[in-house]
């Protein structure tokens, strides 16, 4: 697994998670996700939603690869668990150790094989169910998302959308190839998305404002829809 470490003001960095947790020690019971620090130096224990000073929830630790082969999870917890090389005590030991400043401190190599094993790309295409996920994971299934801005390039036909509202993220998206869209009109509706629909059928990639919504439904659904043969993706960390 991989995530983005959001530092507010659009700065970030990325790392890898060598592990995920629940917060003992917070009554909100959120969640630690175990990941290096922006200088690499040391592993730190972040959790992953956080407050904003207007009261509202978002998250610190957005995860944008998913990919969890290597980890092992705790019995009947499967949302919790870690690398296989480092047990939730080797974590939060190492994590003790520099808060006490101790010099020298070992961080294991496989630590830094994995977190350079894959980088945030600039564009990412979906391909696979994989990556669907991803961009499920990415924009939190564009819970409180909306369409800020979407045209379509008078040459190629692509459509170029910009979600904004996720928790932490702007994403933009390229539609490309027999590209399509239906967007409501927000005055007559809000236009917040609750959770969404994102699955490929018959060649063609579908994005609906609905987890109830299906493909087949794209001529006759009444709120933002999308489709195209290709799907392209921009993360943008606010």
């Amino acid at each position: 697994m991989h995530a983005i470490i959001r530092l507010g003001n659009g700065q970030y960095y990325t790392s890898a998670i060598f592990g995920r947790y629940p917060d003992e020690s917070n009554s909100d019971n959120r969640d630690l996700l175990i990941v290096f620090n922006q200088k690499k130096d040391r592993l730190i224990a972040l959790p992953e939603l956080e407050f904003t000073k207007d009261g509202f929830i978002s998250r610190k630790v957005i995860i944008f690869d998913t990919h969890d082969s290597s980890w092992r999870y705790s019995y009947g917890k499967r949302h919790y668990g870690g690398v296989a090389y480092l047990s939730k005590k080797d974590c939060f030991s190492l994590i003790d150790k520099f808060d006490k400043g101790l010099a020298n401190t070992p961080i294991p190599d496989k630590c830094y094989k994995d977190d350079q094993a894959i980088k945030l790309e600039k564009w990412s295409k979906v391909r696979t169910d994989y990556d669907i996920k991803n961009l499920l994971n990415i924009t939190g299934a564009f819970h409180d998302g909306y369409v800020a801005e979407c045209q379509r390039d008078r040459k190629t036909g692509n459509i170029r959308a910009l979600f904004q509202g996720m928790w932490g993220t702007d994403v933009e998206l390229i539609f490309q190839g027999e590209a399509s869209c239906y967007l409501h009109d927000p005055n007559e509706y809000e236009p917040w998305w609750d959770d969404c629909t994102l699955t490929r059928f018959r060649g063609k990639l579908y994005l609906l404002d609905s987890s109830e919504a299906k493909p087949e439904d794209f001529d006759t659904w009444d709120t933002d829809c999308f489709c195209a043969k290709d799907l392209f993706y921009h993360v943008i960390p606010r």
